[in-house]
């Protein structure tokens, strides 16, 4: 996946400039609470629209303020994971999986086995309970599950281990990785903790300030962080 992006938006007093071209199948967006990551990864999606700029995902243009061009976000084919599953209460689980599926036009429809998805998510024996009576690690393999059913040539996940507790994570970290190496579906992945970049990513995009302040790889990141003394409190 390559994304290439140089764009502005405003929010009251905070300004987001981004300005980068990045290359690979998991890259990491890095930062302090407040540094702009998630405005980022809405306006790459299409929820939100800059104020100028150019965005363009593998080539395309899905976002250009001087010709005019803004695609929708469901034409943009960007899969999300959020902090929270934000699954539908009133839904089962298969019916939650399904939703994303069935929303995917029939050209774009590479993934169609919901029984393989299930099962490199272990979801086999919860696919008739409903979503409220799940924990935290199973809705959000549920929303994964629903963001990888949806065929998406780019999964966003924002923050999507923040609200688990260090088990949690350690158990959500290998169904990413192994959804996006057995599906061939690249990701973007919004953190601020160093630990789950070092997991997960291989490129990381770090903001500061809502500006991009150096794109580097994750292990060189790591190092210097270390170095500096700042490695446990961007884990905090």
């Amino acid at each position: 996946m390559e994304i290439r992006a140089r764009i502005e938006k405003s929010f009251g007093d905070f300004t987001l400039f981004a300005d980068f071209e990045v290359m690979g199948d998991r890259i990491g967006i890095f930062g302090r609470s407040g540094s702009g990551k998630s405005t980022l990864v809405g306006l790459l999606a299409g929820l939100d629209q800059p104020d100028r700029g150019e965005i363009f995902l593998d080539g395309e243009c899905v976002f250009s303020s001087s010709k005019g061009i803004n695609v929708p976000a469901h034409r943009r084919r960007v899969g999300m994971v959020f902090q929270q599953p934000a699954l539908f209460p009133h839904l089962s689980v298969k019916a939650n999986l399904l939703y994303g599926f069935r929303r995917c036009a029939a050209p774009h429809r590479r993934l169609d086995d919901l029984e393989l998805v299930e099962t490199s998510l272990k979801l086999e024996g919860l696919l008739k309970r409903g979503v409220n009576n799940l924990s935290g690690g199973e809705k959000q393999r549920v929303a994964l599950g629903r963001a990888v059913l949806a065929n998406p040539r780019l999964l966003v996940m924002d923050e999507p281990l923040s609200a688990l507790d260090d088990d949690l994570k350690f158990q959500i970290i290998p169904y990413i990785r192994s959804v996006s190496e057995e599906f061939h579906i690249p990701y973007l992945f919004i953190s601020h903790s160093l630990t789950e970049m070092r997991l997960l990513t291989d490129e990381v995009i770090v903001l500061e300030g809502g500006q991009v302040e150096r794109q580097t790889s994750t292990e060189m990141l790591a190092r210097e962080l270390m170095g500096t003394g700042l490695a446990g409190y961007m884990n905090a």
